[in-house]
């Protein structure tokens, strides 16, 4: 129902399009055969077909356009006004005197200039909202008592106010541009770019119309006359009227339109810049005309003040990608910091953050399972209330936050708003704290697991073992037989021995004393029996359970493989204190080298388990000699 519907509206836009076409241009073949009686100034058939053909331009524009919106209804009143102005001009130069073909032809470009500056107003309030409407009433108000001072002016003795009406027709060529522009701030992502273009819309035809007069101006000042100042004047308002009519259209198509790409509204900007440049230089080489300068003195100072405006553009690239897209900073952050290995995505945008806020203390937190977590994937509250202010950097594909930035001043906070939106950027470190966030989970269940089953095996199968190998001990003393009691005591041995094995199947991997005591008094037991071969160097005081234990297996089995496999005969341990939010392990021995992660279970596993608790671990030759095993590990304390 709703695609027979869109086909009809289409049909229908394209009949109303061709019936104003050609009703458009068979009124303009007549008046062009009236003569031209006018003699303040004279328009050739070509530029008069040139306006046409823009008004039916903008007619097809608006044709093409699916959408009906406040917007859309606007071009197509546009294309209409623009269309019948050559018409009206041919007329008003055909019957001079008549009071009604005066009236139309003097007045014919006052609804296309109102219209065209209107008309992205509207466009503006669509992606900024109802706080918008005020530029809208502001507008209309401002071109009520402009029209109604350029009547009344019109009248005789009325001078000073038919003044003021032209001083207020000044001015509305600047409220559009204000208007449009401010819409930009606050708003972020496709809503940001539709903004920047409907402010594009606004200054285009001013810029263009503004252009047109001085290139007039000049020819005129150089014996062109009046009618190569009118001609520019109408070709650069015909040619506006089609640019701002296309720009402000764009703004209703889909975000992933031509016209609303970042690229695309970058060189709009850059083109915009160059434009007002040339501007400039055509405005200084008019006014040192019109000072009575020398013709060639004129022209150099022109070519000088466009030089100087040029080399001002230039300065302001960086600036207008920015407008587009104020995430750019982020993206030239996260390119400084290169290629990041495993576990890294967090720490790298963290980083590029802080310095972006200039703030050491900013915090992040990522949405994973319906949850927040911080930086170091511990589960946090309040976050939701951060989304709520506004600190959202992130969204999810349904618009819901998905990574908020806590900044510690004021100044912080402004600089993060105005980046808007960074999903694209900020994606891998979301999937990094999700993937995380799962593993800790993971590791949380197995270990709740390796409790249950512990506690089962302590009151179930180590019971009954110990329990037999009690009886067995004291039957044993009945005995005569020697071997017989022997055959007994070795069996008790072999009991106990597979009680130890319960134990420890039970415990897990990670010893008693490491969950109780901390990772120092941990790897002082494992190392015991080759304390004569390692210096160990590790800070007083407790680290996050999961960095001791990942540190646990790393320098266990580092240790492990330097006396198995290296020939080892010394063997230096170091952990380093936290700082930067990581810790960082150290192994280093004096053996044969040659090490490689991706021979072995064992290293293999070991690297498994540093990704999986956020880290890295690099395996190396170190230069005087064995081999280094380094791993960097994230430290909430």
């Amino acid at each position: 129902m709703g695609v027979a519907r869109a086909r009809s509206g289409a049909r229908v836009r394209a009949l109303l399009c061709v019936l104003a076409v050609a009703v458009g241009f068979a009124a303009l073949g007549w008046s062009l055969t009236l003569p031209w009686l006018l003699e303040d100034f004279r328009l050739g058939v070509g530029v008069r077909l040139v306006m046409a053909l823009a008004g039916a331009t903008i007619l097809v524009l608006w044709a093409r356009n699916p959408r009906v919106t406040p917007v859309t209804l606007a071009v197509g009143a546009l294309g209409v006004f623009v269309l019948a102005y050559p018409t009206l001009l041919s007329v008003w130069a055909a019957f001079p005197d008549d009071v009604i073909a005066s009236s139309a032809g003097s007045l014919g470009h006052v609804p296309p200039l109102l219209l065209i500056q209107f008309i992205p107003i509207i466009a503006s309030t669509a992606v900024a909202g109802r706080r918008h409407h005020r530029w809208e009433w502001a507008f209309l108000f401002a071109a009520g008592v402009m029209l109604g001072c350029s009547v009344v002016g019109a009248l005789p003795g009325a001078e000073v106010v038919g003044a003021v009406g032209g001083i207020l027709w000044f001015a509305l060529l600047a409220i559009a541009p204000i208007a449009t522009w401010s819409a930009v701030r606050g708003v972020s992502g496709s809503q940001r770019r539709r903004a920047v273009l409907a402010a594009l819309a606004s200054i285009v035809p001013v810029v263009l119309i503004t252009w047109c007069v001085a290139l007039g101006a000049i020819g005129e000042l150089y014996g062109l006359g009046a009618d190569w100042s009118v001609s520019t004047l109408m070709i650069g308002f015909s040619v506006s009227t089609v640019l701002g009519s296309l720009l402000v259209l764009g703004t209703t198509l889909p975000a992933d339109a031509w016209l609303l790409r970042s690229t695309t509204l970058v060189g709009l900007l850059d083109g915009l810049l160059a434009l007002l440049a040339l501007l400039a230089g055509f405005a200084a080489a008019l006014i040192s005309s019109v000072t009575e300068v020398p013709t060639g003195w004129s022209v150099a100072i022109g070519a000088a003040v466009a030089v100087a405006a040029a080399l001002g553009w230039l300065r302001l690239r960086g600036w207008t990608r920015r407008l587009v897209d104020p995430a750019e900073a982020l993206r030239d952050e996260l390119e400084v910091a290169g290629e990041l290995g495993p576990g890294m995505q967090r720490q790298a945008a963290l980083r590029a953050l802080r310095r972006i806020a200039d703030d050491d203390e900013l915090t992040l937190a990522y949405r994973v399972e319906g949850g927040w977590v911080d930086q170091d994937g511990i589960g946090e509250q309040g976050w939701d209330a951060a989304a709520e202010s506004g600190m959202v950097v992130a969204r999810r594909g349904d618009g819901t936050p998905s990574v908020v930035a806590l900044a510690s001043t004021p100044d912080g906070a402004r600089r993060i708003a105005t980046l808007g939106e960074c999903s694209a950027l900020l994606q891998p470190a979301l999937l990094e704290a999700a993937d995380a966030h799962t593993v800790e989970r993971a590791d949380l269940a197995a270990e709740a697991e390796r409790r249950r089953l512990s506690q089962a095996l302590h009151d179930g199968l180590q019971g009954r073992l110990l329990g037999l190998a009690l009886n067995l001990q004291l039957s044993g003393r009945e005995l005569d037989d020697p071997s017989a009691r022997l055959l007994l005591d070795d069996t008790v041995e072999t009991l106990r021995s597979m009680v130890e094995d319960v134990r420890a199947l039970g415990g897990g991997r990670l010893p008693e004393i490491l969950a109780t005591d901390g990772l120092e008094p941990a790897l002082r037991s494992l190392l015991a029996p080759v304390v004569s071969m390692v210096d160990l160097e590790i800070p007083d005081g407790r680290l996050p359970a999961t960095t001791e234990a990942t540190a646990y297996f790393v320098i266990g089995e580092a240790v492990t493989n330097a006396l198995k496999h290296a020939s080892a005969q010394r063997i230096v341990v170091r952990v380093t204190e936290p700082a930067g939010g990581s810790v960082r392990v150290t192994v280093q021995d004096d053996g044969t080298g040659g090490a490689d992660p991706r021979m072995g279970s064992g290293l293999r596993g070991l690297a498994e388990r540093v990704a999986a608790a956020g880290g890295a671990l690099v395996v190396q030759d170190a230069p005087t000699g064995g081999t280094l095993v380094e791993t960097v590990l994230p430290c909430g304390s």
